[in-house]
């Protein structure tokens, strides 16, 4: 019997928050994924690599970035021009975790998948981005990373699936979610989709299936981010974790097929019409591209934007509005 191909894969710690979560991500599969997957860390601060156990990380120098995205960004950029290895030999899939908060990480992932994809639109490239407006700072550098990835995307005329978290996302009632609650739903999504895309049990699904699933074409959509929703589950929708984007899987909002597998081989009444990709296995597995951004994230983020340039303005304009007011006397009192 011929041997089952599967597509090579890696997944980038990009900055300090992707460097924790691939951390974490490594301990929690537990040796589950070894000789799947290999494992890379990039950062512009070495001591986010600290407990990164056999991996060879990549310092560009040790500048940190103080969530400053432009700081280090030529430094990136020039790193990432002279090792245009890391593109050309690129896995088949490449998963790059990073903070849209911060100032490191979103802007690797954005320069290393543009050289990915220009040097080879074959290959598949998943962002996992975390997002945040717990500050002003956190809050317009999501929004400008998402605008940045989404502006890529269109630029290259390709359809970027992106698996979006956010540690301030409150969903229905439920308080915000915070960092750890996020890290642990992000990691639990990647060792579902690593799962689906390596599960040796599963018949029917080839190598060419799982990389066309995760390159929809702009025949499908329009250019720009996608919403990539996976499930390992026995449910026949996605069960939402802390600070994920709520996206019901139906024939409705899907644009780029599903990945279902089951033992009848079947996908729930729903969603049959509109499944590209069936296997046959023993685990369920279920994931869909949905195009854009769920509203309920994009307003999550530009409400907290809203509110923090009304902060500013108040603050910016106060002097002028109390001018009338009072006067100073010789103790600096405002009397």
């Amino acid at each position: 019997m011929e041997q089952q191909k599967f597509p090579t894969i890696s997944i980038i710690g990009c900055g300090g928050c992707g460097c924790n979560i691939l951390r974490e991500f490594i301990e929690k599969s537990q040796g589950r994924f070894a000789g799947l997957v290999t494992y890379k860390a990039i950062d512009t601060a070495q001591s986010n690599f600290n407990g990164l156990k056999d991996i060879d990380p990549i310092a560009i120098d040790n500048l940190g970035s103080g969530k400053d995205r432009s700081k280090c960004y030529n430094t990136i950029k020039t790193y990432l021009d002279n090792h245009q290895d890391l593109a050309k030999k690129a896995s088949d899939i490449t998963i790059m975790i990073c903070s849209m908060a911060g100032g490191s990480g979103n802007v690797i992932a954005t320069v290393l998948s543009n050289m990915i994809y220009r040097h080879d639109k074959g290959k598949a490239v998943v962002v996992v981005g975390i997002c945040d407006s717990s500050s002003q700072r956190d809050c317009m550098n999501s929004i400008a990373a998402l605008k940045t990835f989404n502006k890529l995307a269109k630029d290259l005329r390709i359809c970027l699936p992106m698996m979006l978290f956010s540690n301030t996302l409150r969903f229905e009632d439920n308080p915000k979610p915070g960092r750890q609650k996020v890290n642990n739903s992000t990691i639990s999504r990647l060792i579902e989709l690593i799962g689906m895309l390596t599960d040796s049990s599963v018949s029917e699904l080839d190598y060419t299936d799982k990389l066309t699933f995760l390159r929809p074409m702009e025949t499908e959509c329009e250019p720009g981010i996608c919403t990539l929703v996976v499930t390992g589950s026995d449910s026949a929708l996605p069960e939402y974790l802390p600070g994920e984007v709520d996206l019901s899987v139906s024939k409705a909002n899907i644009i780029h097929g599903l990945l279902a597998v089951n033992p009848a081989g079947v996908s729930p009444d729903d969603i049959r019409a509109t499944v590209s990709y069936v296997g046959v296995g023993p685990t369920t597995y279920i994931a869909v591209i949905d195009p854009g951004i769920p509203s309920m994230f994009t307003e999550d983020l530009s409400d907290a934007a809203t509110e923090y340039q009304s902060a500013a303005k108040k603050a910016t304009t106060m002097d002028k509005d109390f001018e009338p007011f009072g006067t100073e006397n010789k103790s600096g009192l405002i009397l």
